[in-house]
């Protein structure tokens, strides 16, 4: 909990992350950059009576051009020849409890309610002081973007995605009692369907995601340009939650709560 984000009770934390994501087409094609990324989440953790701990998180993720630290609004897709507006995703909640099983919950009353559940039994690896924790989370359940209501942004039938996480820390702080945040460099990977936004319309394939995450000491640590383009189109998001709410909220599910179906092409 020292890594998610403080044993300190109410106080929230921001972790930072950035990197590129690909375009994987299929086995025999080569994967190809398409956009970086870059975004934040905070959170607030409280210990509960019973042992467990409450995570209250909500995180936001920005797509930038290839070369320069400029959000993209706008993108042309160089699979279909066309200029769609991006939808920077913004999840909230996306609350958990954290014990020895971990659960979260997601989805909606159209699609149906999932709740991902398994044990919480990290596998760490320490070398000297370096002391480095891996997990992940893999995931389907029918898609909230289902092609007869969503035709142009569709990734079939199944919303599937998987998440690699890895996070490294020193041991001394981990082990000391006075230290209830300690700060960690790692790296995140995502496998996910194309984006709504995207407009792919059921083409095979899918995102390959590699970013790097950072621990940050609060918002005003972000990069300038993030930390402008939060304040003025989702400032909600500059603050972790105060309260727990469900269903979780991801990406997909979002899209399909604010925007409508693309016209026909």
């Amino acid at each position: 909990m020292k890594l998610a984000s403080s044993l300190e009770e109410g106080v929230e934390t921001c972790g930072f992350f950035g990197g590129i994501q690909y375009a994987d087409l299929g086995p025999q094609e080569v994967i190809q950059p398409l956009f970086r990324i870059q975004g934040f989440g905070m959170s607030r953790v409280t210990r509960l009576p019973d042992g467990r701990y409450e995570n209250l998180h909500r995180e936001v993720v920005f797509y930038l051009d290839l070369k320069e630290d400029r959000i993209l609004e706008e993108w042309k897709n160089p699979f279909t020849g066309e200029t769609v507006e991006t939808f920077p995703t913004h999840n909230d909640p996306v609350n958990s409890y954290y014990s020895t099983s971990f659960k979260q919950r997601f989805g909606n009353p159209e699609t149906g309610f999932e709740t991902v559940e398994f044990p919480f039994i990290l596998p760490w690896d320490v070398f000297g002081d370096r002391a480095v924790v891996s997990f992940a989370v893999n995931t389907r359940w029918p898609s909230p973007l289902p092609p007869k209501d969503w035709p142009r942004e569709h990734f079939g039938e199944y919303y599937r995605t998987s998440e690699y996480f890895q996070i490294h820390a020193s041991l001394a702080n981990l082990n000391n009692p006075a230290m209830l945040k300690v700060p960690y460099t790692g790296a995140w990977q995502k496998v996910a369907p194309w984006h709504a936004w995207m407009a792919m319309a059921g083409t095979p394939g899918g995102i390959f995601g590699v970013s790097n995450v950072f621990s940050l000491d609060g918002v005003e640590q972000l990069p300038p340009h993030i930390l402008a383009y939060a304040e003025k189109n989702f400032p909600k998001f500059l603050s972790a939650p105060t309260e727990w709410a469900e269903p979780n909220m991801a990406t997909w599910e979002t899209y399909a709560k604010e925007r409508t179906p693309l016209a026909a092409k």
